[in-house]
């Protein structure tokens, strides 16, 4: 397979290193941008995830598109716009619809993608295993993207109460969660968690992220931040953390098979789309079907 605009790394890359010298200054500098992201982008995901409607719907759509444009990368031809567009549609489509109606009109444009992608293989001149490796990818990726983001915008959506608290407590378990694990990680972790999929992420660190969603599970209630009984916010936390961790090594298993460190540069300081939103893939339908469930 043919790999463009990305950058190829060592495996144990990703680990920052604490030497003097030009590694300290690229640390700094690579903290300045992710604060200063953050500052930014944080509050105006919430702002779109309390408008929701069209608004968040835009704004998944626009994240579906850049996540296809970074799966697409892989593959041995030019078809990178095409497949996101194909995949903003969908994610459109499963938003702005009801969920039944919307996974049933993705459903139908991914087996268009899969059989069209699949019947054009038959007049390439490239190797068998080149051409149906491609296809895999496309349609791997379609579903990945296609169909996961989408369901932050039925929870928003869903009629479930404070629909604005969960995407709180989804949003907060998440990213504190991804903080905790990390500095536990840093801190006290000895034992791998999955060597294969991500060397760098350690038991205890994961123990650590589900400690903080214990904790923001519990906090949101009581601070009024979510209105919901105690044990549905705790049981909630403790999904979003276990299915986000999932999700982040899902995406580390998929760049490591590609022999690429981030899926792209388009956040400054953290990478491309799917490196940052990549818990949010699983954690989201995760968290949908609980409360689907609870209620």
């Amino acid at each position: 397979m043919r790999f463009t605009n990305i950058k190829r790394e060592t495996a144990g890359s990703d680990v920052l290193r604490s030497e003097s010298g030009s590694d300290s200054v690229w640390v700094l500098g690579n903290l300045a941008q992710r604060i200063i992201v953050a500052i930014v982008a944080i509050p105006l995901i919430l702002w779109l995830c309390y408008l929701g409607g069209w608004p968040l719907n835009i704004f998944l759509g626009l994240l579906t598109f850049l996540g296809f444009r970074e799966l697409a990368v892989c593959l041995s031809d030019g078809r990178q716009s095409v497949i996101g567009a194909v995949g903003s549609f969908m994610a459109l489509a499963v938003a702005a619809s009801s969920l039944i109606w919307g996974v049933s009109i993705a459903l139908g444009v991914y087996f268009a993608v899969f059989l069209v992608a699949s019947s054009l293989y038959i007049f390439h001149t490239r190797q068998p295993r080149v051409m149906f490796g491609d296809t895999l990818i496309l349609v791997w990726g379609v579903f990945y993207v296609g169909l996961l983001y989408p369901f932050v915008a039925h929870i928003r959506s869903a009629p479930l109460g404070d629909t604005f608290g969960w995407i709180l407590l989804l949003w907060g378990t998440l990213w504190l969660g991804d903080t905790a694990a990390m500095w536990g990680g840093k801190v006290f972790g000895k034992n791998r968690l999955a060597p294969i999929a991500s060397p760098n992420k350690t038991i205890e660190g994961a123990i650590a992220g589900l400690g903080m969603a214990l904790v923001v599970g519990a906090l949101f209630p009581v601070v009024g931040l979510l209105e919901a009984p105690l044990w549905a916010s705790i049981c909630a936390a403790l999904i979003i953390s276990i299915f986000g961790q999932v999700g982040d090594l899902v995406e580390s298993l998929w760049k490591r098979s590609m022999d690429i460190k981030n899926s792209s540069a388009v956040i400054p300081g953290h990478g491309g789309v799917l490196d940052r939103f990549d818990s949010l893939a699983f954690a989201a339908p995760a968290l949908f079907y609980f409360l689907m469930l609870v209620n």
